[in-house]
């Protein structure tokens, strides 16, 4: 009885241990990203802030970057936003797809794969997939793949959809 006990505390601990690690991955804000080489989105933790910078700053996106803010430019334009101040640097909207966004317009920033400064609209917001370009965006296949990994029928149905596009049965 002693060893079913210690043996039970040992999953128990290790269970918790693996669920400690996995949490903050679960809910980290995921966002959209053409930033990072061979990736088409990021994880930006859970407190962490997506952003899309349209650099012509007009309602085409032909010159959008998008990801995750890892200099920290949306916390310190939203705090800005959201202070009562006078001149504040940008506001808050919801966008067309029904996210909130913070948005200053005339930012100039030097992306690391571009030669020059860009000038332009950024916008920031804090929720999963809320750097979208346009309607009913495609998540890509791992992310779904993780996403549905939870058991349900209608999810079941889905992951067969997706491993079918691969020649999986």
């Amino acid at each position: 009885m002693g060893s079913c006990s210690s043996w039970l505390s040992c999953n128990l601990f290790s269970l918790l241990i693996t669920l400690l690690v996995f949490l903050p991955i679960i809910s980290a804000v995921k966002c959209f990203s053409n930033t990072q080489k061979f990736q088409t989105e990021e994880e930006c933790g859970p407190n962490g802030y997506c952003f899309s910078f349209n650099g012509s700053d007009q309602l085409s996106y032909s010159k959008t970057l998008r990801g995750c803010d890892n200099s920290f430019i949306c916390e310190i334009m939203i705090s800005n936003i959201t202070q009562d101040k006078k001149y504040p640097v940008g506001k808050r909207i919801k966008n067309i797809f029904g996210f909130t966004n913070y948005c200053a317009s005339n930012v100039n920033i030097h992306p690391i794969q571009e030669k020059y400064y860009l000038n332009g609209k950024l916008c920031c917001c804090n929720e999963d997939w809320c750097n979208v370009n346009y309607a009913n965006e495609p998540i890509n296949d791992l992310s779904r793949i993780l996403d549905l990994d939870s058991g349900t029928a209608t999810d079941y149905a889905i992951l067969k959809n997706i491993a079918s596009k691969y020649g999986i049965q």
